[in-house]
Order: structure tokens, then sequence, then C-alpha cells
């Protein structure tokens, strides 16, 4: 094209210089050739010197401003070409309506319609479909539809315009139709209308349209040339159908940027994260361009995978080949490097973001507050609000999270107006966390009143409210709740039913227990593990043993989970032999009791005072069963020693325990001492108890009374 380009300029200047007079065919054919090699200005130039100008010269420089994405100023040469009295051809025609259709100015292009018809060319197929396409662009379909009827004898090229400009606007179906009449027409599709007619299926939920389509393909010999390949990619990635996608996929003889990127996208947004890497790792040994969706599709991967190590690979992999720079990306690595627990290296690229999004202010947040780094997390929302970020749902339930766990009811009020003056509150999500802190805190009270302003009471926030008062040990207002909502008429999950027994385990009502088993009973819930384990601790806590064995056998699963609610029914009424014969059994079934099944039999033996049998377990916790014994466990055996008067042998457990001692067991052998009378033991235990109770503690009056 260089070579030509100035062999011709060589020649235009020769001519210029011998005064040669210039045929206008050679002016419309230089015309042409500065158009070819993108010299617009020089075509013009050729154009404005020309002496006599005919329907060739102005379809020259029409058609090469058109050609170069220049819409306007060949519609200005049209109309000046018209007040020069040049009638137009079907090449002009054509041109000026590829102009409007770039445009999408259909006031320009009705006038150009006009036109044609008073010179004769509503029936020239050329000109036609150039028409039909333009009334397409512009979203004035039913015209297209009416110049293509009209059409008598119709080309690919037509169908393809009709068909195009359907899928193109939206209309799925009618695209379809469309599709449909021209094979009946027995008219062979191309390209162009394969991908159009595709794409229609996509949008449309036609998966055996699409499907049939491929069939065409197929049973037409068509070469399945990228273009098509990738709109099937689409088409059966749309449908959840990933393996005919990559059946079409390793099918294609061309695969380029889009039909790598698609394919791994799909397997990394539907969850197949490791096929999605190892397409990736072929994608990049095939040295294809990873473009920016499927980066961030990959990177979030890698946080579902908690895959930090696939998270760095393709983080350096990004700054090699120059994406690691681009702002959503970064702001993407720093959510995954926070979700992975990495939050030194979600910090570092944090730091060196220039626009921080929402999005990574509130994923360097969630990240410190899942991780328990609650002071860090406040710090960044505290340096947030000083750049000006607003901090949107995400964040204050991040925060929020913070103090809840912290249990600071002070600083979590100070967000909650913060909430309210972002006038957020009234978000369920956000609202049932701010109940959550409320209960959690245990301020009841506050609690209810955001649950009571609440718009709609759905069954989440009936159950956070409820679950708030079996924490605080409020049975009865957890009951007297769950009947209220009843009588809403809310619907009860298995998760309500779970809270409302265990406020009739707090309480010790039967009776209120029988009505909410009755219930579950009704609802087919009864087999449940969980429900079933809750009613089983419903019943042992009221002291009906003998229906908790009954729920028990009922189970379809008698986890360790339900043993364990057994074993605490009888441990907690003084059946200790029971209990300890529900561990044989358990263990028969190949099930191995864990610390929590032991503190219940050891708890059981120590107030039985039953010295034997409590020192014989907790020798079998620490041989047979490998455990380390707890600190729970240490207690119950210290315990033990002390109400039968060893306490001799409950100081020495105490000062040779492989676990630092808490309050609980010296205070069982200060009793002990004060029972039994010893004065020589007593003191030392003071000393000893004292600087592990909190002066304000309830439990250091027995110390005061020594």
């Amino acid at each position: 094209m260089l070579k030509t380009l100035n062999g011709g300029q060589i020649l235009h200047s020769q001519m210029l210089q011998d005064e040669l007079a210039i045929d206008m065919n050679l002016e419309n054919s230089l015309i042409d050739m500065y158009g070819k090699c993108g010299k617009l200005e020089d075509a013009h130039y050729v154009f404005d010197r020309m002496l006599n100008r005919d329907v060739v010269s102005w379809n020259s420089l029409i058609s090469v401003y058109v050609k170069h994405g220049h819409s306007l100023f060949p519609i200005g040469l049209f109309f000046q070409m018209e007040a020069e009295n040049v009638i137009p051809c079907r090449m002009t025609y054509s041109c000026i309506l590829k102009a409007c259709s770039n445009l999408e100015d259909a006031r320009i292009g009705r006038y150009i319609h006009q036109q044609l018809v008073i010179n004769g060319f509503e029936s020239d197929v050329i000109v036609v479909n150039a028409l039909i396409n333009m009334y397409a662009k512009c979203g004035m379909l039913r015209d297209a539809e009416i110049a293509f009827n009209n059409l008598e004898h119709k080309t690919i090229v037509s169908w393809g315009a009709i068909i195009s400009g359907y899928a193109t606007q939206g209309y799925s179906m009618i695209s379809l139709r469309f599709f449909d009449s021209m094979l009946k027409y027995g008219v062979k599709p191309n390209c162009v209308i394969l991908a159009a007619t595709l794409k229609a299926c996509s949008s449309s939920n036609a998966k055996w349209h699409g499907m049939f389509v491929h069939y065409c393909i197929v049973e037409n010999s068509i070469e399945l040339e990228t273009i098509i390949g990738n709109s099937l990619l689409e088409i059966y990635i749309t449908f959840g159908s990933l393996q005919d996608a990559y059946s079409v996929f390793e099918r294609l003889p061309h695969k380029d940027d889009i039909s790598w990127n698609t394919m791994i996208s799909a397997y990394a947004q539907e969850g197949y994260h490791q096929l999605a890497f190892q397409l990736f790792e072929k994608m990049q040994r095939a040295g294809f361009r990873v473009h920016q969706p499927l980066a961030i599709s990959l990177i979030k991967s890698c946080t579902t995978l908690r895959g930090k190590l696939h998270g760095m690979f393709l983080h350096s992999f990004l700054i090699e080949t120059g994406e690691g720079s681009d702002v959503m990306i970064l702001n993407t690595f720093v959510s995954m490097y926070a979700n992975c627990g990495s939050l030194e290296d979600a910090q570092k690229i944090f730091d060196t973001l220039q626009d921080r999004s929402l999005v990574s202010w509130g994923a360097l947040i969630s990240g410190y507050a899942a991780h328990g780094r609650g002071e860090c997390a406040l710090n960044i929302l505290f340096k947030m609000q000083e750049d000006g970020v607003e901090p949107n749902d995400v964040i204050y339930l991040s925060i929020l999270s913070v103090y809840i766990s912290r249990g600071d009811l002070q600083q979590g009020r100070l967000v909650h107006d913060q909430i309210v003056r972002a006038e957020l509150e009234r978000l369920p999500l956000v609202a049932h966390t701010i109940i959550h802190l409320y209960a959690h805190c245990g301020s009841l009270e506050e609690g209810l009143n955001i649950f009571d302003r609440l718009s709609i009471h759905d069954e989440v926030s009936w159950g956070i409210i409820m679950d708030g008062c079996a924490q605080n040990e409020d049975g009865v207002l957890a009951f007297q709740l769950f009947q209220r909502m009843q009588e809403e008429g809310v619907e009860t999950n298995m998760v309500i039913f779970i809270i409302a027994l265990k406020s009739c385990g707090i309480t010790g009502s039967i009776q209120q227990g029988h009505l909410v088993h009755n219930q579950v009973i009704d609802c087919g819930l009864e087999v449940e593990s969980e429900i079933g384990t809750t009613l089983i601790d419903m019943y042992g806590s009221c002291g009906y043993l003998r229906e908790a064995h009954k729920v028990f056998n009922m189970l379809h699963e008698q986890d360790l989970c339900s043993w364990n609610a057994l074993i605490a029914g009888y441990s907690q009424h003084g059946h200790g032999k029971l209990a300890l014969q529900c561990i044989q059994d358990m263990q028969e079934q190949h099930l191995q009791p864990d610390a929590w099944t032991f503190t219940s039999v050891l708890a059981a033996f120590s107030h039985e005072g039953q010295a034997h049998s409590c020192n014989s377990t907790f020798a079998q916790i620490q041989s047979s069963h490998g455990h380390i014994p707890r600190i729970e466990h240490l207690n119950c055996v210290i315990d033990n020693w002390s109400r039968i008067g060893c306490l001799d042998e409950a100081e020495r457990l105490l000062q040779t325990m492989p676990k630092l001692p808490n309050s609980i067991g010296w205070l069982a052998l200060l009793t002990a001492c004060r029972t039994f009378g010893c004065n020589k033991v007593g003191p030392k235990i003071v000393h000893e108890a004292a600087g592990l109770i909190p002066e304000d503690d309830s439990t250091s009056a027995p110390i005061s009374n020594m």
C-alpha cells in the first residue's frame, strides 16, 4: 500500500508540474487511490480542484469518508450533490444510508428513502438492503420489515439485515421466525446470519433453537468459523451446558482471545475453579491475551478456592503482561487477598491504589473483621471516612460484627447512629444485624424496639430476636415472641422451632415443649437431626428422660450431637452410670466421644459424690481416648475431691494441672475448706483464687468471707 501511495503521489505531482489537463476519470481514480490509502485530505483536495464532476466523483469522495467512519460530512456532500443537480445512483444511496445507520439518524434516513423512491430505486436490492439495515439500526423495525416485504428478490444480505436487526434490538423470537422463513425459502445462512440467530437464541432462552442452528451448521458442512464458534459458546454457556460448550471450544479450528476468555470465565463463574485454571494455563502457553473480565473472574475463583498460591501466580502473570495495573483488577486482588487471610498483601495493594473503590475499602474492612482483627478494621473505617468516602451497608455490617464479637454495646450504638443518618436501617440485613447487636450485648429492650419498628417481620427477624432472648436466658420472652409470630401468620421454619424448643428447656416448661413438639411432628421435621437433638436437649432439661430417649431412637441418624444431648440429660439429673452406658453404646456404633461428652459424665459423678466413678472416667479420658483433659474436666475432678474432703488431692491437682486453672476449681476447693473447717489450706487458696477473680465478680463473696 505504501509503494502504491508513493507511486500515485509521484505521478500526481508530475502531472501538476507539467500542467497537463487531467482526465476526469483519472481524477476519480486519484480520489479513490487517496481514499484507500487513508489520505482523506488529499482525496478532498483532488475533488475540490476538479473542473467537472460526475456522479462517480461524488460517490468516490462520499464512500471514502463513510469507509473511514465519518458520517455527518458525507451527508453534507450528498445535499451539496443534490444542490448541483447531480442525480445519485445506487452506490450513492447505499453509502448515504450507511452513514445514516452509523448516526442512527432516522429523520435523514426517511428523507433519503423518499428521494430514492422518486429516483426509481425502491426495488433495487442493494439500495433496499441498505435501507432495511438503516431502519433496523435506528430501531424502526416495522419500517425495516415493510421494506423487506416489498422487496421482490430477497438476497442473503436482505435476510441477514432483517434477522440481525431484530436480534440486535432484542426482539429475539421475531428474529428466529425470520430465520425459519429463510430456511423454508431454501436460503443457506452465512456466518453473519448464524451469529445473529445464535445471539437471538441466547437472549430469548431458546436453547433448542440454538441447538437446531448448530445442527444446521454441521448438516450444511459450514466451516466452524471463530465468530460462529464464539456465538455457540455463548449459547451453551447461557443454558448451563458447559460440556457442550467445551466440545464446541475444542472443535474450533481457530480460537481467538474471545474463545479462550469466554470458556474460562464460564468455568470460573459456575464454580469449576480448577478447570478454569487448567484451561488458563493452556491459554497462557498459547500466547493469548487475558481480558479484564476473565482476570476478575479468575481472581474471584482464588477467593473461593482459598487459593492464595493461584492468586499470587495470577498476580505475577498480570503484572508481566501489563494488565496488573488495571484499577478494577487491583481492587479485586484486595478482596482476594483479604478473603484468603493475607491481610498484609491486601493492605500493600490497597496502599498503592490511587483510585480506591468502595468495594476495595469494604473488602479490606471485611477481611480484618472476619479474621478477628477488629481494631484494624475500625482504623480502616476511620481512614475511609477521613477521605470522604461514605460506607455502604456491607461495610457497616462488617463493623457491627466487630462490636458484636467484642460485646461493645457503646460503640455499637455509635455505628447504629451513623447507619440511621445514612438511611440504611430500613435494609433488612442491616436491621437484623442491629437487632443481633443489642440482643447479643444483653440489651433486649433496645433490640425489641428495633424489631418493632421493622415494616416487615419475616422469619429471619423473628429468629434473631427470639435467639437473642434465649441467649440471655429469657425463655419466657422467647416463647411469647414465638406465639406472637404464629399469631401474625409467619411460617415457622426449622430454625424457629429449634429456638422455641431451647426456650422451653430454659424455662423447664414441658407443656410448652409438648406444644412445639406436636407442631414439629405436623411439619414432618421430627426426624431431622438438628431438630431431634434440640428435642432431646429440651426433654432432658425438663427431666423427661424417657421422652428424650424416645426421640433419640426415632432419629434417622444418631450423630455425636444427639448422643451428647442424651448423655447431658442423664448427667444433669444424676444418672451418671446411664450416661456412661451411653458412651459405651455410641462407641459400639463407631462414634468416639468428644470433650463435651466426658464433661457431662464427670459433672454427673461429681454431683453424685461418686468419687471412684469420677476418677476412673477421668483416667479413661487420659488413656483410652487420647484426649488432653480440658479445664472443665479438671474442675469436675477437683470438685469431686473437694466434696468428699480429699483437699490435699484437690490442691495437688490444681498445682500440677497441664493448663492454668481458672477460678472455678479454686472456689470449689475454697468452699470445701469452709465446709470441712480446714484453716491450714484455706489462706493459701484465698491468695490463689483472689488473683483470678475480678473484685466486682459475684464469686468473690466466698473469698471475702474466708
